[in-house]
């Protein structure tokens, strides 16, 4: 389920995950131990969502948590210094999924074994 999916001024999405505590950081978003933000966006491209379709541009974390002093803070793992691409985010997602599900790592770094045990294997080809 989706914290919050907004429409961008160009028709874009924006996909938004609100935190409680400190969200993930770009390193672990990269090697693939936090794809939720990812997982949401390819859901939307493939209109999983009612009335809503569309490709994302711009993935967010919205955290309550306190930083530099002050409460609450917005952060990307996606542009900027982050080194992911937000045009390639959920096709790098849609790869850590499938490879999860098949068992075998996406690139070098591998996830630990517990993916590997899946109970469902989604079908993320169509």
């Amino acid at each position: 389920m989706a914290d919050r999916i907004d429409r961008a001024s160009d028709g874009s999405l924006v996909i938004l995950d609100y935190k409680t505590g400190t969200p993930p950081g770009p390193k672990a978003v990269a090697e693939g131990y936090s794809m939720q933000l990812g997982l949401l966006g390819l859901m939307a491209e493939g209109g999983g969502f009612e009335g809503l379709k569309g490709t994302p541009s711009c993935f967010e974390y919205w955290s309550l948590a306190k930083k530099n002093g002050r409460i609450g803070y917005v952060t990307s793992p996606v542009g900027g210094r982050n080194g992911i691409d937000a045009g390639e985010f959920t096709t790098m997602a849609a790869r850590n999924f499938i490879a999860a599900a098949h068992g075998s790592p996406a690139r070098s770094r591998s996830r630990p074994s517990s993916t590997r045990n899946m109970r469902h294997t989604p079908n993320m080809t169509s």
